[in-house]
């Protein structure tokens, strides 16, 4: 089944969604006293609502089986012509490559990062079937994707990024031998090493350093060189948006694994941007990261919501009243055929066209005439009709 770009980009706005609901249900209980805090102060009916209304909006994008549908299908290469471009450049990447690069691109373009970028890695969980597939045991998920990361210090703005589809060796040739672990080094020691531009300082890491030109150390901190605390400081900005909102789900397929954590990683730039340039916007608001992301959910599925709704006639009444609850205006809705009475009863009851001997029960009636019907007397099983009213 061929699906065209622009549908598939439609199903977006359905993941970034997920992102609210995963911090939602996971990390709320773990959230910071002051967040709880304004989450307590939140009245029930106020959640109530932001809950009914998502449900509308899931009912108005797109029904679920369309969206799953969607992410089932979707790609981001020729599928067909895979195998020769990979023979033929010897990238692991190349399922998504384009994607990558792109994204990327546009990562570098709009943002000037600062006098602090830091390097590091973040994991996206995956278990299943991938060449680049790595094991570390630090990370949370343990299995994953290796994406390594530049980001801004001062604002965690991922600026750069790359997906490691090499083999992890546990010995570097450009590290001396001296700086690496074994037993003859005294316990909270550091050796150092200088270039013309950078430090190398083993300790119980291994840091390489082009700010730092010194063997400083903080002796109430045991004896830990000064390059090492920084690093501490400021590592935790790759990590920001790891976990925290997500619109990953479930999957076996390497390359949607990987769009869903760009996903994430666009939408915590979009995030950072709006707050640079609105600084005092919320300013006191725990919250306004999740307020950020639900605005920019309805700005990309505002498009796709009222593409449908020119169209109404093919819709069933409890999608035209969500359309009508988050706002949309619904052309001639008074014309729709299925603008009615439900098609569908609470209980089973004959059907009009069977006899008393076959007494066959259907909880289908046909939206025009009323009648009930069985599967074999009507022509559509969604939008019910039987089989006078279908001719």
């Amino acid at each position: 089944m061929g699906i065209s770009d622009e549908i598939a980009v439609k199903g977006l706005p359905m993941l970034l969604d997920g992102m609210t609901a995963v911090w939602w249900g996971r990390q709320g209980a773990k959230a910071s006293a002051q967040t709880r805090i304004w989450f307590e102060s939140v009245k029930l009916q106020n959640v109530q609502a932001i809950v009914f209304e998502r449900a509308n909006r899931y009912l108005s994008v797109m029904s679920t089986t369309r969206f799953q549908q969607l992410c089932s299908y979707i790609r981001f290469d020729e599928q067909g012509t895979r195998t020769t471009r990979i023979g033929q450049s010897n990238d692991k990447l190349e399922a998504i490559r384009l994607v990558v690069d792109l994204f990327t691109k546009a990562c570098v373009g709009n943002y000037k990062p600062g006098l602090q970028p830091t390097v590091d890695e973040r994991v996206a969980t995956f278990r299943g079937k991938c060449p680049f597939r790595v094991y570390m045991k630090s990370k949370p998920g343990r299995y994953g994707i290796k994406i390594r990361v530049c980001a801004d210090a001062s604002t965690a703005y991922i600026c750069n990024l790359q997906v490691y589809v090499g083999t992890l060796r546990s010995n570097k040739r450009d590290i001396p031998k001296e700086f690496l672990a074994n037993s003859s080094k005294l316990e909270h020691s550091s050796m150092f090493g200088f270039t013309e531009h950078m430090t190398l300082v083993s300790y119980a890491v291994i840091l390489l350093s082009t700010e730092f030109y010194d063997k400083k150390v903080i002796p109430n901190m045991d004896n830990k060189p000064e390059i090492i605390i920084h690093y501490n400081d400021i590592k935790s900005v790759v990590d920001s948006g790891d976990g925290e909102y997500s619109c990953v789900r479930i999957t076996r397929r390497c390359p949607f694994r990987i769009f869903m954590e760009l996903l994430d990683i666009a939408a915590l730039n979009s995030y950072i941007i709006w707050r640079i340039k609105n600084p005092d916007l919320e300013k006191n608001n725990p919250g306004k990261r999740r307020m950020f992301l639900q605005n920019l959910i309805l700005e990309l599925s505002t498009p796709c919501v009222e593409g449908r709704a020119q169209n109404p006639s093919r819709l069933h009444k409890h999608v035209l009243d969500a359309m009508e609850t988050v706002g949309v205006t619904i052309n001639n809705r008074s014309e729709n055929k299925l603008d009615g009475q439900s098609s569908k009863l609470s209980s089973g009851r004959r059907c009009a066209y069977c006899t008393r001997t076959q007494d066959r029960k259907t909880r289908f009636m046909c939206v025009l005439c009323k009648k009930l019907v069985y599967a074999n007397h009507r022509r559509e099983n969604i939008i019910a009709k039987c089989i006078d009213c279908a001719k």
